[in-house]
């Protein structure tokens, strides 16, 4: 049997094709479905009409962690406002860290096909890096974008919702550690957990990043689900969700899954930007485990960039 959730009906379809998942993998693993919640536009309370449009934004992450009948919440929230991989890396390992359990063998992320954030030759490696680093199976299953229509979606709607109450009762928030904050206190006790991530760990994140260059995987904008294993090179990927008798023993391990790899190669030094809270040399050296001395240039547009290494 063959499942496709690249439809409209995206969260009608993977809800029907969720228990047949379940039963694929087992007791032994756990299921993470994660989105970008619409940025939130922190209201003030009787706000002077000179500042309705200078107001400030967060991000909010959401996940729902599902293992077996156990569900929790995750809201991720940082003033940093770039929806990219990075981000949700970031949003991955804390929340992995946060519910894996010594005796779960497969990891299964389940969200939309969004290529800034979670399908890309960059992300691809992330995700193999992740199954490195846990030693477990990670499944990663893409779908159409589920805009309100899925569970996920709820965590952002609450949080959201809280915030505002909140305000329209005097309360005021200045920027994303308040809010997690104020959230932490209100949901203590329940499902919901609530970490903020910090603007200059993601920057660092990024300056690493912009040290190497992944070769864009051919075909990848049609995968559905991709298998990664620990300690492998190469991972699986099919165009559909597959729950054929092979499948049933090994998930991925059919025709149906084809290998391939990201390819990484070093950026050429005119080609890596330094975010502008990173440009404090020894913080930079850091960084990149590098104790030569960087030097910068700036083009047109203020972007710095990384010119050469004096050794």
């Amino acid at each position: 049997a063959v499942v496709s959730t690249q439809s409209g009906h995206y969260g009608r379809d993977f809800r029907s094709c969720y228990p047949l998942m379940k039963d694929s993998l087992g007791s032994r693993s756990f299921i993470i479905s994660a989105d970008f919640s619409e940025n939130l536009l922190i209201p003030l309370y009787k706000e002077p009409q000179s500042l309705h449009w200078s107001k400030k934004m967060v991000s909010i992450h959401c996940s729902v962690v599902k293992e077996g009948d156990n569900k929790s919440y995750y809201g991720h929230i940082s003033d940093d406002v770039t929806h990219d991989q990075l981000f949700v890396n970031s949003v991955m390992i804390s929340t992995i860290q946060a519910e894996i359990k010594s005796f779960a063998d497969t990891i299964l992320i389940q969200s939309d096909n969004c290529a800034s954030q979670y399908k890309s030759a960059e992300s691809f490696y992330d995700l193999q890096n992740l199954s490195n680093n846990f030693g477990r199976r990670v499944i990663r299953v893409y779908g159409v974008a589920g805009h309100g229509k899925s569970e996920v979606d709820s965590v952002g709607g609450t949080l959201k919702i809280a915030v505002r109450r909140a305000v329209s009762c005097g309360s005021y928030f200045e920027k994303s550690s308040d809010i997690v904050s104020f959230l932490s206190s209100k949901f203590g006790g329940t499902k919901f957990n609530l970490e903020e991530v910090e603007t200059v760990d993601l920057n660092r994140a990024r300056l690493e990043s912009n040290m190497q260059r992944y070769e864009t995987v051919r075909g990848s904008s049609k995968f559905q689900v991709i298998v990664f294993k620990p300690a492998m090179e190469t991972f699986r990927a099919c165009n559909f969700l597959c729950f054929c008798v092979q499948c049933s023993f090994e998930y991925g391990s059919c025709a149906n899954f084809k290998k391939f790899k990201v390819n990484v190669s070093p950026s050429l030094a005119s080609d890596i930007i330094v975010p502008s809270e990173l440009l404090d040399t020894a913080e930079v050296e850091t960084v990149i485990n590098l104790s030569e001395t960087i030097c910068f240039a700036k083009d047109l547009t203020g972007n710095v960039y990384l010119t050469y290494v004096i050794k």
